[in-house]
């Protein structure tokens, strides 16, 4: 679950999360404030989570998302495997497809 993952995995694994399923551009930052938060006690909520995002990024005048977007959107590929699953679909795609079909 996310929980797990946000609860357990070491900084250096949420970064690499966050950076390349999520874009995020704090990763590294946002990994060390997650572990460090963590260890005086575990996120429960997703709101914990987002409000502890918010108050250690900030949040831009000019961006017109929440600070945590990218990092859920990355938590929630990782968990669902998102990225597998597209790459199982594709692969069956190929197979049902007739040669030159469409």
């Amino acid at each position: 679950s996310a929980a797990d993952v946000v609860n357990t995995f070491k900084a250096g694994d949420l970064a690499r999360i966050f950076g390349f399923l999520g874009e995020e551009r704090h990763a590294g930052r946002i990994a060390r404030m997650i572990e460090a938060r963590r260890e005086k006690r575990p996120f429960e909520r997703t709101l914990d989570l987002a409000d502890a995002i918010a108050t250690h990024v900030g949040r831009a005048p000019k961006d017109k998302i929440h600070p945590a977007t990218r990092v859920f959107q990355a938590l929630r590929i990782f968990v669902n495997d998102e990225l597998g699953e597209l790459a199982s679909a594709l692969f069956a795609a190929e197979r049902v497809l007739k040669p030159g079909g469409r």
